[in-house]
């Protein structure tokens, strides 16, 4: 590997040489020698069909060209004398001009590092030289950009950090004629890279600078997306209208009725008082305030009616429970307000008004059509996601955990994107896996699993609920009711994602993510977006961790892989939870024979698979002898509801365990503080252990080498191990025994937060793709940057996120809402 990094350090040095030649011969100080060997005329030489002398015993290794590059050559021919004079012309008849010379110059040139290990070869050129020097138009032929990106295969002895079969080993950007695209360009490239450089290479990917182009499907989306915007804009201007006419009739209502002798001040307290009308609301009658913050609330009524309570992927699930006559203080019992509770609709938005206080004049019900234009007002969804009022009977803590959650996969993805470009210091790239505090990056999927556990917890604590109330489970509403909360969203930021993101900008790297977003499956960095255009409705179907294939890596939006396995695991929960309606002790036994059947499963796959449990998810099999299915554990064990289950079982038994068998105060629950801590002890050491002893990067503290049955048993108890974690810190927290920690995750600051996770989680991917793929430089790691670019990228996404979450998720929401209370 070393001789063949040199060969093409070689190579590519002559490219340098002949630019500086190009340079001096403007100036008239072109010397013999490197006339004599100016890289480019021997890609002339070899563009003309004449034979390298150095290739002339490789002679069989080179293909004939392809006809796709003659228009290619016949413009490359016409160009580079007006570049690099023959070295017979005389001084007077060479004929090289500013406007070449800049065409050579915007190529990518040999950086320093490339001794390093692994060497820096990202030569990206000068983008916007190559765009300047076509529009100038003094050249005969217009010119674009091209990105050529050389791929080796790993060897078994290689490990390196990035989970792929190939690394990248070049990447040099060219200026040339708008005739040569990819087509041309790859069969050019690696006709010389078999010629020059044989073996260097697996394989070469070439992306040339275009213009998106405006399809049908582009257009229809630029069409929803303005009528959505549109949309907004009306039913604000519409609902602001009402307010100020509401108002108006309110104040002359006021002057009418008022009896003489009544002051303006006994007035305005009755209009203050328990029902009065608010006058920021049409049709709204205020509630008793209870000015306590809802996260202090020690002591609240028993009374627990429907709400419904966000998950852990940011949907909402219907919720009613039977609280103790005292409750902790992460759960609000706040009287449900819009501006807090999803399923209370707007005042506008009520079909039945109880009349005001005032006179007893009550107001007209709203039609349909105005409600359903309303549920997009931003007075109605800005106050309901902005508030830091929790919802009633909401657990305040899983605001907290969701949160955190989901600013840790951030982390984990935003490093995971610079590792993808390949920076050109590489080598310190890889010195972060000799840190031991960067293994809480490599344990970012242990937040996923945070996830399935929140989400477990909700629809136990939801849907046992409804049953005790109904004499038949509601299977229809169920499902339909979640899969319209949350795709509305996730329809929206694909549409985002697939048709508008490539307008949005452009780069020596955009390109690629052009490229990847239209094929079916795609190679090295242009991963995460591939198969869009083809298997797109596999990801609103929900199968895309089956079909059409089982990698993230080859999905279309590889990283909702986690939404799959969500819905997967609601789909099938009625199942346990009609069971334990039955009887707890047939609840008990099929959800003992669900988590011992997930475990066994795990370990089963991992044993015959040979899987490591030091490996990250991804890394090849050809890095750890003797594993060749290591670069399929993700679609064996890490994607499928089977293998990951365990937290989301232990939410669900531990919501029916506080909720429905014991009430959150009984005495069978109480510990004492002896218990509690011991508790904390073992589930501190037991975070210590999986995310800083055993799995990650080689700074792990625990590096023995693991036999063929420790692997396979680390794998399937690992997650299990945190979801214990978990539900340590919930029955903790909800049993009031959880201190300074219940007030951190149920403090009201994470509202807001928690309720963008959903779309956040949605959109961050697409905001890092868009950043890195727009820079017209290679990345330089160094930790400060990386951490501003972190904090760049998490704000830009949660902003993004309250956009979305303003003009479809909420929305949508609302109109479910609207159309599920009439009768039809």
């Amino acid at each position: 590997m070393v001789f063949q990094h040199f060969s093409l350090l070689l190579l590519l040095g002559c490219a340098s040489v002949c630019t500086s030649a190009h340079l001096g011969a403007k100036h008239g100080k072109l010397s013999h020698v490197v006339q004599e060997h100016a890289f480019t005329h021997l890609m002339m030489r070899w563009l003309d069909g004449q034979a390298h002398p150095s290739a002339a015993n490789t002679s069989s290794t080179r293909e004939p060209i392809p006809p796709v590059v003659n228009q290619c050559i016949v413009d490359l021919n016409r160009l580079f004398p007006l570049v690099t004079p023959s070295p017979l012309a005389n001084r007077t008849s060479r004929n090289v001009t500013w406007q070449g010379l800049q065409m050579l110059d915007a190529w990518g040139k040999l950086p320093s590092g490339v001794l390093a290990i692994p060497p820096s070869l990202q030569m990206f050129g000068d983008y916007d030289e190559c765009k300047r020097t076509s529009r100038q138009g003094q050249l005969a032929i217009p010119l674009h950009y091209c990105m050529v990106e050389g791929f080796e295969q790993l060897q078994a002895n290689e490990t390196m950090i990035l989970a792929a079969s190939t690394t990248q080993v070049a990447s040099w950007g060219l200026c040339l004629p708008q005739s040569c695209n990819e087509e041309s360009v790859t069969a050019l490239a690696i006709n010389a890279s078999r010629t020059y450089l044989p073996g260097v290479f697996s394989f070469v990917a070439v992306h040339c600078a275009r213009s998106a182009k405006l399809t049908a499907g582009s257009a229809t989306a630029f069409a929803v997306l303005g009528l959505l915007l549109g949309t907004v804009v009306i039913a604000t201007a519409w609902h602001l209208w009402r307010v100020f006419v509401q108002r108006y009739r309110r104040r002359q209502l006021r002057d009418f009725s008022q009896p003489a002798g009544l002051d303006n001040a006994d007035n305005a307290d009755l209009s203050h008082q328990d029902g009065a009308v608010n006058e920021g609301l049409p049709y709204k009658t205020i509630e008793a305030a209870n000015t306590t913050p809802s996260w202090k609330l020690r002591q609240a009524s028993a009374d627990f009616s429907p709400h419904r309570s966000q998950d852990a992927s940011g949907t909402a699930s219907s919720a009613a429970s039977p609280l103790p006559s005292s409750v902790p203080s992460h759960v609000s019992t706040r009287p449900s307000t819009p501006d807090t509770d999803l399923t209370v609709t707007s005042p506008l938005l009520a079909r039945k008004l109880s009349a005001t206080r005032l006179q007893g004049i009550e107001e007209p019900t709203p039609p349909l059509w105005e409600r359903a234009l309303l549920c997009f007002s931003l007075r109605n969804t800005l106050p309901r996601l902005l508030s830091f009022q929790r919802a009633r009977n909401s657990i305040g803590i899983f605001d907290g955990l969701r949160s955190l959650s989901m600013l840790w996969v951030v982390v984990g993805h935003h490093w995971l994107w610079i590792f993808k470009q390949w920076p050109s210091n590489m080598n310190a790239m890889i010195a972060l896996g000799d840190r031991l505090s960067f293994q809480a990056v490599a344990a970012t999927p242990f937040a996923v699993d945070t996830f399935f556990f929140i989400s477990g917890f909700l629809v136990c604590y939801s849907c046992l609920n409804v049953l005790n109330r109904r004499k038949s489970f509601p299977w229809l509403k169920f499902y339909i009711h979640r899969y319209l909360r949350i795709t509305p969203a996730y329809a929206f930021v694909m549409m985002l994602f697939v048709l508008i993101s490539p307008f949005l900008s452009s780069g020596p790297v955009f390109y690629r993510q052009q490229s990847s977003l239209s094929v079916e499956s795609c190679e090295g960095l242009t991963r995460s977006s591939c198969g869009c255009n083809q298997y797109w409705w596999a990801n609103l179907l929900y199968i895309q961790n089956y079909y059409p294939n089982p990698d993230p890596n080859n999905e279309c939006m590889g990283w909702t892989w986690y939404l799959a396995l969500d819905m997967q695991l609601y789909w099938i929960s009625p199942i346990l939870l009609l069971a334990f309606n039955t009887s707890h002790r047939l609840g008990l036994s099929v959800w003992i024979i669900a988590f011992v059947g997930s475990v066994v499963t795990t370990f089963t796959l991992a044993y015959q698979y040979h899987l490591s449990a030091n490996a990250l998810p991804g890394v090849p099999g050809a890095h750890l002898p003797g594993r060749p299915h290591q670069g399929n554990v993700f679609s064996l064990i890490e994607n499928k509801p089977y293998t990951r289950m365990g937290p989301y079982l232990l939410g669900i038994l531990l919501a029916y365990y506080l909720t429905n068998r014991y009430s959150v105060y009984s005495h069978k629950l109480q510990l004492k503080p002896l218990y509690y801590a011991i508790g904390w002890a073992v589930s501190g050491l037991l975070a210590f252990l999986l995310i800083y002893c055993v799995t990650g990067f080689q700074a792990r503290l625990i590096k023995h080498a693991n036999t063929q049955f420790e692997d396979a048993l680390w794998l399937a108890l690992n997650r299990p191990l945190w979801g214990l974690i978990l539900a340590w810190v919930t029955f903790t927290c909800l049993t009031g025994a959880g201190g300074w920690v219940t007030d951190i995750l149920a403090a009201p600051l994470w509202l807001p937060v928690s309720r963008l996770t959903f779309c956040a989680y949605l959109l961050h991917p697409i905001v890092l793709n868009t950043f890195y793929n727009t820079l017209k430089h290679p990345v330089y790691y160094q930790d400060g940057i990386a951490v501003f670019y972190f904090l760049g990228s998490a704000i830009v996404s949660y902003l993004a996120a309250a956009g979305v979450a303003v003009v479809v998720e909420l929305p949508f929401a609302q109109l479910e809402e609207v159309f599920a209370s009439r009768r039809w």
